[in-house]
């Protein structure tokens, strides 16, 4: 009996430092995007629903490369499709924090961003 309450014991205290761990890689992420961010535009991809929190899932190009990005949301309006902007570390474009409150409409900025925008089915 003692045996598994020191085995619970030592799960608990990994799962804890695990999260702990995470949470400082989160916060220096952020702090990095902060100090050093260059921003570009980025275009939601996909998105998904777990319970009460929403996921999205977004592209954006660096140099001509393409790169993504997570992010939990608690907005349940569609996301799909629309460009925003997007804050990235210049030395490591993989970390990057999209902002859902800055719709990007300007086509020139989208184009100039790296996207190719897709023809209407309803345009001629």
């Amino acid at each position: 009996m003692r045996g598994k309450n020191i085995q619970s014991l030592i799960g608990i205290g990994i799962i804890s430092i695990f999260i702990l761990i995470n949470s400082l890689r989160l916060k220096k992420n952020e702090k990095k995007i902060n100090d050093t961010y260059l921003s570009t535009i980025g275009r939601v991809v996909d998105n998904d629903f777990t319970g009460k929190v929403y996921g999205i899932k977004y592209s954006y190009y660096v140099d001509s490369k393409i790169y993504t990005g997570v992010k939990q949301t608690s907005e349940a309006k569609n996301l799909m499709s629309n460009f925003y902007l997007v804050k990235y570390v210049e030395d490591n474009p993989e970390i990057s924090e999209i902002y859902l409150n800055n719709i990007i409409y300007d086509t020139l900025q989208i184009l100039n961003s790296g996207f190719k925008l897709e023809k209407s089915r309803y345009s001629n």
